[in-house]
């Protein structure tokens, strides 16, 4: 009688979440809705043969209905003879005219903006005399054509900004998550990262990001059980995007490879565990 033996291969089992804002378990930011956990009952437990752990996001539907000018961006501080004023400017999405008209009557009939097509530049002018324009810490100067943390005193009732002005808002946004242990990294944090994936905003304001990950791209991780998922969706200075309610959907996979040990007589027992897996 042929003893039996053992046939060693690995295989690969892949499971996908479907994950939608609106049915997170918690919203940790609110109406935000960019920091939600979802609870699972015995979502994965990982056994002792699994070899490697990988996460993918799949596909994403992102509301691009977060703000250009909003609570990360959005401070500036005027001085006029030796008084300091912050102001914070008005939320909301802007192009260099509606700028103007939002920056005059916000700021009174002292005040003007001028725009040069051109050079893509704004010029500041004040009827009370000269004044100093800096930033705070959510500053709106990269916007506007000035350099985060600089002030700047205008020559007489003007001032030119040195930079072009960039109301085209942010280019990427980030998937991160606290959950898995990720060996990412950016260029903000010099290290590892809790990103997921970095999604480019390809759509105007009031349109939906429409994502696949057409380069498969799998990020390895090391949990031994998933109960619960959290997600964040950040801009590169790590600030939660605001979606103003508005809800997005998600779908991850998580492959686990493992190492199967079967049992054989024959070939047909060899074909028929083969096939089982498949």
């Amino acid at each position: 009688m042929a003893l039996k033996q053992n046939y060693n291969y690995q295989s690969i089992y892949s499971q996908q979440i479907y994950l939608n804002s609106a049915s997170a378990s918690i919203q940790l930011n609110g109406s935000k809705k960019s920091n939600c956990t979802f609870f699972f009952s015995d979502l994965i437990k990982f056994d002792k043969n699994a070899i490697e752990m990988r996460l993918e996001l799949v596909n994403a539907q992102i509301p691009v209905s977060w703000y250009l000018i909003n609570s990360t961006n959005n401070i500036f501080t005027i001085t006029v003879a030796s008084i300091s004023t912050t102001y914070q400017f008005p939320f909301g999405n802007y192009n260099a005219n509606t700028f103007i008209s939002t920056f005059q009557s916000f700021m009174g009939s002292f005040w003007a903006v001028a725009f040069n097509s051109i050079t893509n530049k704004f010029t500041f002018g004040y009827s009370g005399g000269q004044f100093t324009l800096s930033d705070g810490i959510n500053s709106i100067f990269p916007i506007i054509g000035f350099a985060s943390g600089s002030s700047y005193t205008s020559s007489g009732n003007n001032l030119l900004a040195p930079y072009s002005v960039m109301f085209g808002g942010l280019t990427k946004i980030n998937i991160m998550s606290s959950t898995f242990n990720l060996s990412n990294a950016d260029s903000k944090t010099r290290g590892q990262v809790q990103t997921i994936s970095s999604i480019p905003v390809s759509t105007i304001q009031g349109g939906y990001i429409l994502y696949s990950n057409y380069t498969n791209f799998k990020s390895v991780f090391r949990n031994h059980s998933l109960s619960s998922i959290n997600i964040q969706i950040q801009d590169d200075f790590k600030n939660d995007i605001d979606f103003n309610n508005i809800d997005w959907t998600i779908t991850l996979q998580i492959d686990v490879i493992k190492e199967v040990i079967q049992s054989i007589d024959n070939l047909d027992d060899v074909y028929k565990n083969l096939t089982e897996e498949i």
